[in-house]
């Protein structure tokens, strides 16, 4: 609940986002220099190989995070020194690391805000589900990006809505800014192709063995019809790979795994026609908002955390999880309507710099920091 004024908001603010790369990164730095446009003197606590150093910004960058070898009484010693009217952490797979990270953070009396772009980590072990709950315990305030997510962290996390903020995910519009002059595959204006991409971590509750089998489908229907897989596999892609020769799609799918380069990330998205987000479960997603940002519409499950953020027949189409034939069946009709494709990602594009701009996260943001000085 955002109820101070942004006149009570702090002056000194700490963000702390430790990986340094990846989609959590771009998230803090476009926050960063929206907060600092706002008036707040921003300093973003990151990892010591900070993937947007050297692009333009409007606030200080100290590089103090090393993955394991992260030196804890550097990072103490920071903050220290930095002295902030609040601490705003941004935490995603590790409950472990963000645990004592709070706790070292608030045995200096400052403030804490939470972002929880996770709720639920990514590798699920057996004790993960008591840690979240320990770590959204701890802070002043805790935001999510979606209603959804807001109700989940009550109610299976046991958080006080009155500790809850809810903080729309900023547009990926600027995305666009960091493409490279090559091209990652495809030609985006080649009619004869019909392109899908799936793109991020490469994880079971992403559905992409539904999305594989789903493709058996669209290319029953669209001979030329390519998709692009191109992320990290969290485990063995083996699984994948093995579904992808049992149906015959070798000719059809286009493999880029690893992590993607953020001057690369512009061409995947620039060459697709579609974004495919076959998830089984998403608190929310910056694939979703990067597809807006360069003008492609998306075919989506109804996952809460994701339909917050889509106009159905609009912005994109929505299909129930892990249903196969739905998901083809919403894949061909943008694939064959070229034209209508084109006009759900503009409308997708206007929506997104119209309803969730930089500015009016940052005002959000701030009326959480002031609520979390408050108490």
């Amino acid at each position: 609940m955002l109820e101070h004024d942004l006149n009570d908001s702090p002056s000194r603010v700490v963000l702390i986002e430790p990986s340094g790369s990846g989609g959590l990164a771009h998230f803090v730095f476009e926050l960063a220099r929206a907060l600092a446009d706002s008036g707040a003197r921003v300093t973003l606590l990151t990892g010591a190989e900070y993937e947007l150093d050297g692009r333009d910004r409007r606030f200080e960058v100290r590089g103090v995070f090393s993955r394991l070898r992260t030196n804890p009484l550097r990072v103490a010693s920071t903050l220290r020194d930095l002295a902030p009217d609040v601490v705003h952490i941004h935490g995603a797979a590790h409950p472990e690391f963000y645990v004592p990270l709070v706790l070292l953070v608030r045995a200096f009396g400052f403030p804490v805000v939470y972002s929880a772009h996770d709720t639920v980590p990514r590798q699920r072990p057996r004790y993960t589900r008591s840690l979240v709950r320990l770590l959204l315990s701890l802070p002043e305030r805790v935001i999510a990006h979606s209603r959804a997510v807001a109700s989940e962290i009550e109610s299976q996390f046991l958080v006080s809505p009155s500790r809850i903020d809810v903080v729309p995910h900023g547009h990926y519009v600027f995305l666009a800014d960091y493409a490279a002059p090559h091209d990652a595959g495809g030609d985006p204006t080649n009619d004869n192709e019909a392109r899908v991409l799936f793109f991020g971590y490469i994880l079971p509750q992403k559905g992409l063995l539904d999305l594989i089998d789903a493709f058996r489908i669209v290319v029953d229907s669209l001979p030329h019809a390519l998709l692009c897989i191109a992320g990290t596999p969290v485990g063995s892609f083996d699984p994948y790979a093995e579904r992808i020769r049992a149906l015959g799609l070798e000719e059809n799918v286009e493999l880029t795994l690893g992590y993607i380069p953020l001057e690369d990330l512009p061409n995947f998205f620039t060459a697709a026609n579609v974004v495919a987000l076959p998830y089984h479960a998403a608190s929310q997603s910056g694939v979703l908002m990067a597809a807006y940002g360069f003008g492609t519409p998306v075919v989506a499950t109804n996952c809460p955390g994701l339909v917050e953020y889509i106009q159905a027949g609009v912005t994109g189409l929505i299909v129930p999880p892990r249903d196969i034939e739905a998901f083809a069946a919403a894949l061909i009709e943008l694939l064959e309507d070229r034209q209508r494709s084109e006009k759900m990602g503009r409308a997708a594009m206007d929506w997104s710099l119209a309803e969730v701009p930089w500015s009016r996260v940052a005002d959000q943001t701030l009326l959480s920091y002031a609520s979390a000085v408050a108490s």
